[in-house]
């Protein structure tokens, strides 16, 4: 199981280039003005789309070769993933590891994991309202009033939009709501262009990893031979246009790197580290979901469809993922069945929910999955209002729906 395919990556290197292979005749055909023998807009903005497409499938095989999960030989895959992270993707490898790897070790503490660190913009969980020091940051971060205002100003809820996967119904459509909720994809769509900036912002610093002379003329080449690209397009509006497609649509990316983490359970410190109770495979299950998925979109997602088996064994290669998560599933149920049973002999005639004593393999589809994400940036949204309602001694009408 924990052997690599070589084979495997190479067909879906190729693939993910053979597919894409379109999206070079529309730019490149644009000095004539011609697309596949016409003059097309539309060809081009569907250029567009497959390039943002390549980001996606990119990043997933960089995160394959990131955790030397290709060909288990680390100066190989490290050499490799700067050249596929950096210079066809345009983000450091190094500033990926440097924060990714803290994420792997304390998912989902407040204090050190910086993937649910988003103050001002986004609050996943009530338990980040109180000031905290960021291990990761190296600064206090706290829930000043940009931030209030970002993630609980008050807007008027459309039954149609994200108030219904809040949890919403048509007879409560106009009550006041909080917006984090609704500008979650909107910062998705725009997520990469702070990606970059992250990149630069740890390249120009003094610290200092392996290879990271490697990186600067990689990451440098990425924008010119983008840009080259670019160039061939007709008109300043359809070169915007063609950028903010395709970094728009390589978003569905960072919906699928949050949405297994975000709903999910968050914690203080390194309580879940440390606890004898919450060892590291409780954490990991309480931490993170896996999405349910079939062979037709198993491509779509990744690998990042198991997340929870790809925290317990990051290693793992990515064709391996569904045979550990057959077993992992297996386990995790049985441990639950045995904690369910202490329960009861240790309490009479106990009627409280399994999933609390036991350990919760949660697996929802792809849909359910956003509606979860969605109702815990809303629930979070509304407690920022309560805190302001009470320190403003006023009364809060809004109910946890």
């Amino acid at each position: 199981m924990w052997g690599a395919s070589l084979m495997f990556m190479g067909f879906y290197l190729v693939l993910s280039f053979q597919v894409r292979v379109m999206l070079s005749l529309c730019p490149t055909a644009a000095r004539s003005r011609t697309v596949w023998g016409t003059q097309s807009f539309w060809a081009h903005m569907l250029g567009a789309v497959f390039f943002g497409a390549l980001f996606q499938q990119i990043a997933f095989i960089g995160h394959d070769i990131g955790h030397n999960g290709i060909s288990h030989i680390k100066s190989v895959d490290n050499i490799v993933s700067i050249f596929i992270a950096n210079l066809i993707g345009g983000i450091s490898m190094g500033w990926w590891k440097w924060s990714h790897n803290v994420h792997h070790v304390i998912t989902n503490s407040v204090e050190h994991d910086p993937d649910i660190q988003h103050l001002p913009i986004f609050a996943v969980t009530k338990k980040i309202f109180r000031p905290f020091f960021s291990t990761f940051h190296n600064k206090v971060m706290s829930l000043d009033s940009a931030a209030r205002a970002l993630v609980s100003i008050q807007v008027r809820r459309v039954c149609l939009l994200a108030g219904c996967y809040a949890g919403c119904s048509f007879t409560r459509c106009c009550e006041p709501n909080s917006p984090q909720h609704y500008l979650y994809y909107p910062v998705m769509a725009l997520a990469r262009f702070n990606l970059y900036a992250q990149s630069y912002i740890l390249l120009f610093s003094n610290e200092t990893w392996p290879y990271k002379w490697l990186e600067w003329p990689c990451i440098m080449l990425y924008p010119v031979w983008f840009g080259y690209f670019l160039s061939f397009l007709p008109s300043w509006t359809e070169i915007v246009l063609f950028l903010l497609i395709s970094h728009s649509l390589a978003g569905i990316l960072h919906v699928q790197i949050t949405l297994s983490h975000f709903s999910m359970d968050t914690y203080y410190g390194r309580k879940k580290f440390d606890s004898h109770e919450d060892n590291w495979f409780k954490m990991q299950l309480d931490t993170s979901m896996d999405v349910a998925s079939n062979h037709l979109t198993e491509w779509f997602h990744g690998g990042l469809q198991y997340q929870i088996e790809h925290h317990l064994f990051p290693r793992l290669p990515r064709h391996n993922l569904k045979y550990a998560a057959a077993l992992v599933k297996e386990f995790a149920e049985c441990v639950a069945s045995r904690a369910w049973v202490r329960v009861c002999r240790a309490v009479a005639h106990a009627r409280v929910p399994r999933r609390k004593h036991g350990v919760r393999y949660h697996r929802p589809g792809f849909i359910q999955a956003n509606r979860e994400i969605i109702a815990a940036l809303a629930k979070a949204a509304r407690e920022v209002r309560r805190s302001r309602a009470r320190e403003r001694g006023g009364v809060d009408v809004m109910s946890d729906g």
